[in-house]
């Protein structure tokens, strides 16, 4: 089954077993204005869509730490509407976002670094301090539990080892360089950096500010393109 993606149809990402799409996400509306999350589009060998929606918020408990919220959604292709189930998935929220393709491996690697965040929460930072300290193979040894045996070596050619291997080592690169804090972008721009995809690595931007000058997003999910409408997740 091979369907064009609801998140971006104006360039018309294919959706296959393969192939599977991911976004970050802003809301620029809302009960929490200028929240980035990240969305994952993809379907299976059944022909099941599968939507994942990743967030981070300030943990209300504790306001120094962050909290991880995973969404997940899947239904049969040809018995429902895929747009219809997106927008029910975001709450019917205006958002605008940048769309890349990924393997579904890749999809698999975001999940298991979302886990692995949601299970060792961090500390939280509204300005988003991270994104001035990039996670990087150059940096410091992993320090999560069994990531000392992942080599720089091993991170920097994930694709060449096992998928539960590289699963591990995807997870170690986001974890090498231990930030200040995290804000729901930087947080969300630095686990899509972590799966080393070249051309995502590119266009994401580097900082908030970056975001707001200089990267153009659509309306999620609407056919009609906003093409010079500015990001402004902060």
């Amino acid at each position: 089954m091979r369907y064009d993606s609801v998140l971006d149809p104006e360039n018309r990402l294919p959706i296959d077993p393969k192939n599977w799409v991911v976004a970050i996400v802003r809301k620029p509306k809302g009960r929490n204005p200028e929240h980035a999350f990240i969305l994952v589009e993809g379907i299976d060998e059944a022909d099941n869509v599968t939507l994942r929606r990743y967030d981070l918020f300030m943990d209300e408990a504790n306001s120094e730490k962050f909290k991880i919220n995973m969404k997940e959604d899947k239904f049969s292709y040809t018995d429902n509407d895929v747009r219809k189930k997106l927008l029910d998935f975001i709450g019917r929220e205006e958002v605008s976002g940048k769309c890349w393709s990924i393997k579904v491996r890749d999809a698999d690697k975001l999940e298991a670094i979302v886990k692995d965040s949601k299970n060792n929460p961090g500390k939280y930072n509204l300005l988003g301090d991270a994104a001035t300290a990039p996670h990087t193979a150059e940096a410091s040894r992993a320090t999560l539990p069994g990531a000392e045996a992942t080599t720089k070596a091993t991170i920097k050619s994930i694709e060449s080892v096992s998928e539960e291997n590289s699963h591990s080592a995807v997870i170690a690169q986001y974890s090498l360089e231990k930030p200040p804090g995290e804000s729901c972008f930087t947080w969300a721009r630095n686990v899509l950096v972590a799966l080393n995809n070249e051309v995502i690595t590119k266009e994401l931007p580097s900082k908030p500010l970056d975001m707001i000058i200089s990267i153009t997003s659509r309306h999620l999910g609407n056919s009609e393109s906003v093409s010079e409408k500015k990001c402004s997740i902060m």
